[in-house]
């Protein structure tokens, strides 16, 4: 297939079978979604992982097709395929990590970096490739200029709008600062042992899968007779909770489409349209019909 090499083993390809879950796989989508030139290159490539995924159930190497179900919508991403988390969850997953930090010195990395993708919406290519010269702790602001792509090389944001500067809260200041103070704020601000650019397949593994878990916010289904419990929300949901978040606070479409880095409006459309309200339009809407309705009795 003629997209293995290039898209999927660099991805998903590097997961164990048994280990490839629905979750995963959506975020896989949303990935291709966000970084590919055109939603149909998407569409094929993740049609070719559905083949692949097919042959292997057939062969007996998985028990379903995690891939199954999973779409790339015609032309926009159809509110279904928007998971926006509950925010008793994401205060449920963040006060978890916190506990978490407390007892162990792995965790107070990931604390931060979830707390951060909570509180910007940045994209986890966008996390995993922030250097600590581009937050500026004084200001509270943080300045996208750079990601880290699937293996792990830093490259540039994906258009023009990528380039962007997103203010945070005292509250992430705090917890950045402690991090900076701790790690002597060089390199990337979440980089792995050696340095680098943390692995997708690390962040999910040993951070978003346990932390959702550890706080209760996962659903519990059967494999094979033996109850698991699976976490509810893929981690580029927290982009979509971090817009959500700023529409209920009154941000303009313009707004989200600056802050999400989004390439056009249509697409902060496509993704938020149905969160945004216009009281003005459901006023004018309230007199139309008020007019129709005395037309018939006039």
């Amino acid at each position: 297939m003629p997209y293995v090499d290039r898209y999927i083993t660099p991805r998903p390809g590097r997961v164990k079978l048994a280990q490839l879950t629905k979750a995963r796989v959506m975020a896989f989508r949303d990935d291709l979604v966000d970084t590919l030139p055109s939603r149909s290159l998407a569409k094929k490539v993740l049609g070719s992982l559905k083949g692949i995924l097919s042959e292997a159930r057939d062969r007996g190497r998985v028990a379903i097709n995690a891939a199954s179900g999973v779409k790339v919508g015609n032309g926009s991403r159809g509110r279904e395929e928007v998971i926006i988390p509950e925010i008793v969850d994401i205060r449920a997953i963040l006060a978890k990590a916190d506990e978490l930090a407390g007892k162990s010195n792995a965790w107070q990395r990931w604390r931060v970096l979830i707390a951060t993708a909570v509180h910007t919406g940045l994209r986890a290519s966008e996390l995993r490739g922030l250097p600590w010269d581009e937050v500026d702790l004084k200001a509270g602001k943080i300045n996208v200029v750079q990601k880290a792509d699937e293996n792990g090389a830093i490259g540039k944001p994906k258009s023009k709008s990528g380039y962007r500067t997103i203010n945070i809260p005292a509250t992430l200041k705090g917890i950045l600062l402690e991090w900076k103070l701790k790690t002597g704020g060089q390199g990337l601000v979440f980089g792995n042992g050696a340095g680098n650019p943390e692995s997708l397949a690390n962040i999910f593994n040993r951070a978003w899968k346990p932390v959702q878990i550890a706080a209760g916010v996962a659903n519990r289904r059967n494999k094979g007779g033996k109850p698991i419990l699976d976490p509810r929300y893929n981690f580029h949901t927290l982009r979509h909770f971090h817009a959500s978040m700023l529409i209920a606070d009154g941000a303009n479409p313009k707004d989200i489409q600056v802050e999400m880095g989004h390439a056009s409006i249509q697409i902060t459309f496509d993704l938020y349209g149905h969160k945004f309200k216009d009281e003005a339009a459901d006023q004018r809407s309230r007199e139309r019909a008020e007019r129709v309705a005395q037309n018939l009795y006039d």
